[in-house]
């Protein structure tokens, strides 16, 4: 559910007075989920290479017609 506008305020502001803790409790969030990030970075790539792959095999054949 998304936030709404209180709710986003609400969060600049507490960010915005609290930045040296945000900013730790960001680093630490990275750290821990650097795993998790990379992998399914890896799996976004690998779909786009693979469409565009197949894009190109479709390109091929339509120009040879």
């Amino acid at each position: 559910m998304p936030a709404s506008e209180a709710q986003r305020r609400a969060s600049k502001k507490w960010n915005d007075n609290n930045k040296e803790r945000c900013t730790k409790i960001k680093s630490e969030w990275v750290a821990n989920n650097r795993e998790k990030h990379n992998e399914r970075c890896r799996l976004l790539m690998k779909r786009r290479y693979d469409l565009l792959a197949e894009f190109k095999i479709f390109r091929l054949i339509l120009l040879d017609l």
